[in-house]
């Protein structure tokens, strides 16, 4: 099927699956109704990637990757941008900082809670104030890891630290910093597997593959995947619904890992993975969890079959030439 009907038809079912006429969803896209009309029957050449974003985005459904260019990043000033790659660089843990101090170590819940906190201010994208934060943060935390008295101590705290990583690493994703994204991400889950917990690590992993795959190193997102998911068979098997979860959105993203290095039976299989933990969740009495509802797997599964199709026909250009 040709590339641009394939997405059309995509594009069309997500539209009516909400609900939505093409007027409607031309409201939300800014666009007008016969561009719309157009789009669907494949009559527009437009990029795939931005177009399931686009769309993705306009139904509150976004993908997991923003494909959409550079120009749709939020942005940072330089010093902001400079001082979270310098926190990923994990340097920040040890240096003496002149507001080192200022913030008592009150404790794992206290640290915990700033912690959670830091998180709230990546996803709001006040960049500045994250930065302020862990600067001071993460310092404090390591103080509090090198008085630890206990193992059960350590393990709490390593907790708290992979969450602050995973903060910074979202953070600096949000602003296409991905080599140091990688590197946050890469110490989020270090700390939870130092911690033992097995779903914080995961969580890791999804956030580090999710990464790999912008920057496109495939190899690597696949590798760190497929150990996450093996990681989560135990606690998944046994019901657990935030395995379940997690494993269903690994998969998603390995399936369209493997689109796009050209391997759709293995993208294939990774969505039957998918629709599997969507519906084990069903049975365990959870509403669809981390990716998992079924407009979500939906656009996966669009985003997978335009993978293929610009495969197939980069490689009939490729025979032709």
């Amino acid at each position: 099927m040709d590339q641009q009907l394939a997405l059309g038809r995509a594009i069309a079912e997500q539209r009516r699956r909400r609900g939505l006429s093409q007027p409607e969803l031309a409201r939300l896209l800014d666009q007008p109704p016969s561009w719309v009309s157009q789009v669907e029957r494949g009559l527009v050449p437009v990029d795939a990637m931005w177009l399931l974003g686009a769309v993705a985005s306009a139904l509150g459904m976004p993908l997991p990757l923003d494909r959409s260019g550079a120009s749709s990043r939020p942005a940072a000033s330089p010093a902001i941008t400079g001082a979270l790659r310098y926190i990923a660089s994990g340097d920040c843990q040890r240096r003496a900082w002149p507001t080192r101090g200022s913030t008592p170590t009150t404790g794992s819940a206290g640290l915990r809670a700033r912690a959670d906190q830091a998180w709230g201010l990546a996803r709001g994208r006040h960049y500045g104030e994250l930065a302020a934060l862990l600067s001071d943060l993460l310092p404090h935390l390591q103080d509090a890891l090198d008085a630890a008295p206990g193992q059960q101590d350590r393990i709490v705290l390593q907790e708290v630290l992979a969450t602050s990583y995973q903060a910074c690493a979202a953070a600096l994703a949000k602003l296409g910093e991905l080599q140091s994204a990688k590197a946050a991400a890469s110490r989020a889950l270090t700390a939870a597997q130092r911690a033992g917990d097995v779903l914080l690590a995961a969580a890791s992993a999804y956030l580090l593959t999710r990464v790999l795959l912008e920057a496109g190193r495939f190899a690597q997102a696949e590798e760190t995947a497929s150990k996450a998911m093996a990681a989560l068979a135990r606690p998944a098997g046994d019901g657990v619904a935030e395995a379940i979860s997690l494993r269903g959105a690994l998969a998603l993203l390995r399936a369209l890992t493997a689109a796009r290095c050209g391997d759709p039976p293995a993208a294939g299989e990774q969505l039957g993975v998918a629709r599997q933990m969507a519906r084990r969740l069903r049975d365990v009495g959870r509403a669809s969890g981390l990716g998992l509802s079924p407009d979500r797997i939906a656009l996966y599964e669009a985003a997978v079959s335009i993978q293929a199709s610009q495969g197939h026909l980069s490689r009939e250009q490729d025979a032709a030439s």
